[in-house]
């Protein structure tokens, strides 16, 4: 598209034959949108016609008859548009039309077809953290922490055996000594206060005779705490295991 070396105005639109029916806006730098029909012409006056015999000037506008009816720049110069009925111009006049802005995403290649991800999305597992099968291979497995994927193993995972509980070793524990079947299960937070209540008052105990009924009554009293939650636990304990949990409590 060829650009004018000169300043801001109006010239020919390059996009049609110079000397065409229509001018365009050069700002200085670019084409702009705006276009308007060419602006009237005055004929030239013959110099042997006196003033009061010639005929007066007839404006017209060099192939404005080619353009269709439209909205153009006012050729009046204000900064508005004014209606072009294909013949002449009207009294209708509107404000400048903003052109459309420009749309920033950039339009699809069709040359470019996005190609599905060779890694189907893993979902998260209703479980607790262990070893799962990798669900972007045949083979493999995935280790899941109870939040995120960590690791990954190109064999399947052997998981060592599971080490379960014996209830009826925490049972005989809790009696000969309350909380003692609780630390055997892994729940220190919850054996470890009836084993230091219990040790306290064998000290005792053995101190004086005198003291010896206090540490009978703080037995019954820790092992009643205690022994009605040792099936339970157990159980809870074990399931945890299965799943690879980590023992807390």
């Amino acid at each position: 598209m060829a650009s004018p070396s000169t300043g801001p105005g109006w010239y020919d639109d390059p996009n049609g034959s110079p000397g065409g029916p229509a001018e365009r806006y050069w700002d200085g730098t670019n084409w702009t949108p705006r276009r308007r029909p060419k602006k009237p012409t005055q004929p030239a006056r013959p110099q042997n016609v006196h003033q009061a015999d010639a005929p007066p000037p007839q404006a017209h506008f060099v192939g404005a008859h080619s353009l269709p009816a439209d909205w153009y720049d006012d050729p009046e110069g204000t900064d508005g548009e004014r209606w072009w009925d294909g013949r002449t111009w009207t009294t209708h006049r509107r404000p400048r039309s903003q052109p459309p802005p420009l749309d920033p995403t950039p339009a699809p290649n069709p040359m470019f077809q996005p190609q599905p991800s060779p890694y189907p999305s893993t979902p998260q597992p209703p479980l607790g953290s262990g070893w799962y099968p990798d669900q972007a291979g045949p083979v493999g497995q995935q280790y899941w922490d109870g939040q995120r994927w960590i690791a990954s193993s190109a064999q399947p995972v052997t998981p060592f055996p599971v080490q379960e509980k014996s209830s009826g070793v925490a049972l005989i524990l809790t009696i000969l000594w309350p909380g003692g079947g609780h630390l055997y299960l892994g729940l220190t937070k919850k054996g470890m206060p009836h084993v230091v209540a219990n040790a306290i008052g064998l000290a005792l105990g053995l101190l004086t005779l005198f003291l010896l009924p206090i540490t009978v009554l703080i037995w019954v009293v820790t092992l009643l705490m205690t022994v009605g939650s040792v099936s339970e636990d157990t159980y809870l304990v074990n399931d945890a295991l299965r799943r690879g949990q980590r023992i807390v409590g």
